[in-house]
């Protein structure tokens, strides 16, 4: 570029000194030779400034670069101003900042200095204890050592000890062979008395077992008494009276007594095998009055265990009972088969023969059952809280009743009479 700036001044420099020497030239002859030289000089000029117009025109796109360039240089130097005014007001800003900080700091040197010191007071104190804990762990070691020396001469003292006891049991051999032989006819003798006593016990639970069948069977025969005395009475007096209570074909009758009446899980087989299609239930008082009686019609076909209910478990619960007998004063009748094996205090009523006789709303009014748990697989008293063998019967004059109410004047209420179940045509 600086070539093609040096070329444009000597064509100019040359252009004007050409210039000057036109009227010379042009003064030296009148011919016709003279003019054509005249005019080459003219020629030569025209050149020259040619050709200077074409090198300013090919500096043209270096004169326009070289604007671009300061215009970018002016940007670039506008956009460094904004930033040193940023960082100047940023500056003015940290220092007020870090003015502040001191000033904090100069607030906290005394409590940097106490902190100090307390720190100092902390670590002496720790010196002196743990100064303190090495005199005591050397005082312990020493002691240790003391125990270690006292408990080898007490071993070798047992050592000692031991070696004279050999000594004694090789003397004694032939005492404690004998010994030995008396001790071997003993545990023969202890061994035969084991036995007999096994087969004592044995013996005696054989007759436990056979007591119990033989008060079931008194109970069993003491009811079959009671049903026979019943029948008797009622084919005496005829098959009806005025209360409307039938004579005769109860198939369950039980009168409680407070002792455990029902202790055979077959105690309402009877009444499964009774053929008809209605059923009542009647409930007395101990003087014979009737406190309770209602019948229905009987529902689909009964088994064992399947009496009201189609399903085997779960019977505790009404809802099961797809054959519940609804009886002609609104109340309802569900009774759990033989083989039910409910065995916790909310599914009782589902364990064994159990007749229930709840309100529209499922709750009970009356219940007969056994004392105890005879379900299949089951044994025990159940588990309804106070339960006594006087609940068998449990009314309490129309009202609903729970077993495992924490509530006890809502639980199952003993009744003492007389509880008829009939099978009829």
């Amino acid at each position: 570029m600086l070539l093609k700036k040096t070329s444009v001044a000597l064509s100019i420099a040359t252009a004007f000194t050409l210039s000057l020497s036109i009227p010379a030239l042009a003064g030296n002859g009148n011919n016709e030779t003279q003019g054509d030289n005249n005019g080459k000089p003219f020629q030569e000029l025209r050149q020259i400034i040619d050709e200077n117009h074409a090198l300013i025109d090919a500096n043209q796109g270096d004169i326009s670069e070289l604007k671009a360039s300061v215009a970018q240089l002016n940007a670039t130097v506008d956009n460094i101003d904004g930033r040193m005014t940023s960082l100047n007001d940023q500056v003015a800003q940290n220092a007020q900042t870090i003015e502040t900080a001191l000033a904090k700091i100069d607030q906290n040197a005394g409590d940097i200095v106490a902190l100090r010191t307390e720190l100092l007071t902390v670590h002496q104190q720790l010196s002196g204890a743990i100064t303190t804990l090495r005199s005591e762990v050397l005082a312990m070691e020493s002691e240790v050592k003391g125990s270690i020396a006292q408990l080898q001469t007490a071993s070798e003292a047992l050592k000692l000890k031991m070696t004279e006891l050999e000594q004694t049991i090789a003397q004694n051999a032939v005492a404690t062979d004998g010994l030995q032989i008396q001790v071997v006819t003993l545990v023969s003798q202890v061994s035969n008395l084991n036995a007999q006593a096994t087969t004592l016990n044995w013996s005696y639970q054989g007759l436990q077992t056979r007591v119990g069948q033989l008060e079931t069977g008194a109970v069993e025969i003491e009811q079959q008494i009671l049903q026979l005395t019943t029948d008797i009475a009622a084919l005496a007096e005829g098959q009806g009276s005025d209360d409307g209570l039938p004579k005769v074909n109860a198939c369950f009758t039980l009168n409680n007594t407070g002792a455990v009446n029902l202790g055979n899980s077959s105690w309402f087989d009877r009444c499964v095998d009774a053929e008809g299609s209605k059923v009542m239930v009647v409930l007395r008082d101990p003087s014979g009055n009737v406190v309770y009686k209602a019948e229905g019609d009987k529902v689909g076909d009964w088994s064992y265990n399947y009496v009201t209910a189609s399903r085997y478990y779960h019977q505790e619960s009404v809802y099961n009972h797809d054959k519940k007998i609804t009886l002609d004063n609104g109340d309802k009748l569900v009774i759990t088969g033989r083989g039910a094996t409910g065995y916790a205090c909310s599914t009782e009523t589902g364990n064994g023969y159990f007749i229930r006789v709840v309100n529209a709303n499922s709750q009970t009014k009356m219940a007969v059952t056994s004392y105890r748990r005879l379900g299949s697989g089951w044994g025990g008293t159940r588990y309804f809280y106070d339960w006594t063998p006087n609940h068998e019967i449990s009314y309490d004059n129309g009202n609903t009743m729970y077993g495992c109410s924490n509530d006890a004047s809502k639980n199952f209420e003993a009744f003492h009479g007389t509880f008829d179940f009939y099978v009829l045509p």
